[in-house]
């Protein structure tokens, strides 16, 4: 789950469109020619089966009216292309992805500030370096788009970048990085992804990452990472699922404790998580409200540990070897709104939760599992998981 990936997509476009005025505004200037010819250029080395692309033609002469642009509605100038493809899941996504190449003439569009090439299909060819030349960028996404190679350190250059997604998606292997220093320049960065990147010969990456001062929300899931992150004070929203952490973890394993502001913890498929110092560590933030540890052949206690973290929403420890018995301080957490504690080995008595979340008071779903799980006062037996309330 990218948990604010819709929030700063929300305050770029809110940004960005604070000077544009409605479509049906009579004073409205008309794209600049060169900036639309420059798009049809664009255009012209594109695959487009479905006609996406169909708006795009020398008919139509106002380029900001095209599927996918935004302009200024002031100076005409084209500021946000929205390309993005559609949801890879689903079954003829790949008829409608766009392919080809990324022309030069995006450098003619001189205000863009925001690109969006993600969910495409550029068929495992590298990102373009002369990207790293839009320098008014904002916003850029490439994610899911099939680029492979080295990632061009050029594109350290687009120092005004708050969001910054390069992730990608399960059809190509993870894309080795040996050093992540060019990220250094993006000082205002809110937002980075860089799932499916391997950062394992990449070690400056825990000092860059620590030196954006700007950084809320980091995701590195499937990076082979040998150490925890732990100078990201301000950070919000944290995703290392499936690193490849495995047994003790060298340097500070408790570095958790050091992000006090953190909300948003995905870290499923890590054995890692597997310490009492780095679960103490993480349980001791109080902020978190979501958190994902589930598959981390967790045996260590933790039950007992949640007491404290009354701001929960949601919770995930299913697929572990907890081996306890679910202590009442448990139905204290009235925050918590979902709860899946499937396949483990936890004992006791569930029917003051059950009582619970059906009061009009607390509305929670617990998915807690009969599978490996020993319950008392659950009468529906014969299925693996209940919704205790929807």
């Amino acid at each position: 789950m990218k948990s604010f990936t819709h929030f700063w997509l929300l305050i770029i476009s809110s940004t960005l469109c604070a000077s544009c005025l409605c479509d049906d505004n009579p004073g409205r200037v008309l794209c600049i020619d060169d900036e639309r010819l420059a798009l049809l250029q664009f255009k012209q080395d594109l695959i487009d089966y479905t006609n996406r692309l169909s708006s795009w033609s020398r008919v139509n002469i106002d380029c900001c009216m095209w599927d996918g642009i935004v302009c200024d509605n002031f100076t005409g100038h084209v500021q946000e292309l929205h390309l993005r493809g559609p949801d890879p899941e689903l079954e003829d996504a790949s008829t409608q992805m766009l392919r080809g190449n990324i022309n030069r003439s995006l450098l003619l569009l001189k205000q863009l500030k925001y690109l969006d090439l993600s969910c495409n299909d550029f068929e495992a060819t590298q990102i373009p370096s002369f990207i790293g030349s839009l320098q008014n960028l904002r916003y850029l996404n490439l994610s899911m788009s099939q680029f492979y190679g080295r990632v061009p350190h050029q594109l350290g250059n687009l120092s005004m970048l708050v969001v910054f997604d390069l992730g990608n998606g399960p059809w190509l292997g993870n894309v080795p990085v040996n050093s992540m220093h060019w990220l250094s320049s993006l000082r205002l960065l809110k937002y980075l992804d860089l799932t499916g990147y391997d950062l394992s010969m990449a070690s400056d990456w825990l000092q860059v990452t620590g030196n954006l001062p700007s950084l809320v929300e980091l995701h590195l899931p499937s990076s082979n990472l040998t150490q925890i992150p732990h100078e990201l004070p301000k950070l919000v929203s944290l995703d290392l699922t499936r690193c490849l952490f495995h047994g003790p973890v060298p340097g500070r394993v408790g570095g958790f404790q050091n992000m006090i502001d953190l909300k948003f913890v995905h870290v499923s498929e890590n054995d890692f998580m597997n310490s009492t110092s780095v679960l103490s560590g993480l349980l001791s933030v109080t902020s978190l409200v979501y958190i994902d540890i589930s598959t981390c052949n967790l045996s260590v206690p933790i039950l007992g540990s949640l007491q404290n973290m009354t701001s929960l929403l949601s919770m995930d420890m299913s697929q572990n070897f907890i081996n306890e018995t679910l202590p009442n301080s448990f139905g204290n957490l009235c925050n918590l709104s979902y709860v899946d504690l499937r396949s483990n080995y936890i004992r006791g008595d569930v029917s003051y939760l059950l009582n619970r979340s059906t009061s009009k008071s607390c509305h929670i779903s617990y998915r807690i599992g009969v599978l490996q799980n020993h319950w008392n006062g659950w009468r529906f037996l014969s299925t693996s998981s209940m919704e205790a309330c929807q």
